[in-house]
């Protein structure tokens, strides 16, 4: 797994970084000391040299630097976790710091306004359905009402007919 770093630098430890590279000198560390020493046959490049010292410092600071300031992702997800922790209405509060006074009326007044008219749509869609269940009720219950009772009259119709003939087949029996 590669972990990723945050390499944070700050003039606040360029200080701390030429410290460590004091220690170091101090100690004798001839790899950690990047300042030439004075040779007699080198005066023509002795400047050169300090230039040169002078980047060798620099870069001893900023890689000083960078290993100090490392801050793995793991730490920040851990301040993220902190961020998790908070609820919602302590994440709204925030916001009223945040959203200026004007913006957040307008805000109310926008989902007031919203509110309200979706209420006011719901009773007219709510009274709009009353209407057409009764109505439908009204019209269509007798309308079925009569269409049974036609269809109920046609099936009397239908069995006394039934009945007429086998009467006369029984009678037509008896007389042959």
């Amino acid at each position: 797994m590669v972990q990723l770093t945050e390499v944070t630098a700050s003039t606040e430890n360029l200080p701390a970084a030429e410290a460590i590279v004091d220690e170091k000198i101090d100690a004798g560390d001839s790899a950690a000391n990047p300042l030439p020493t004075d040779d007699e046959n080198d005066d023509d490049y002795e400047d050169d040299d300090l230039f040169e010292a002078a980047e060798e410092l620099t870069a001893a600071a900023i890689l000083d630097l960078q290993t100090q300031g490392k801050k793995s992702l793991s730490d920040s997800d851990d301040e993220d976790d902190d961020v998790l922790e908070e609820s919602l209405l302590e994440r709204l509060a925030a916001l009223v710091d945040i959203v200026p006074p004007t913006a957040r009326a307008h805000m109310c007044n926008t989902v007031a306004t919203t509110f309200d008219l979706a209420f006011m749509a719901g009773r007219i869609l709510g009274s709009a359905a009353w209407v057409i269940a009764t109505g439908g009720i009204l019209v269509f219950l007798p309308l079925a009402l009569s269409v049974e009772r036609e269809q109920v009259a046609i099936m009397q119709d239908q069995q006394m007919r039934q009945q007429q003939q086998v009467a006369q087949q029984a009678v037509k029996e008896i007389s042959v």
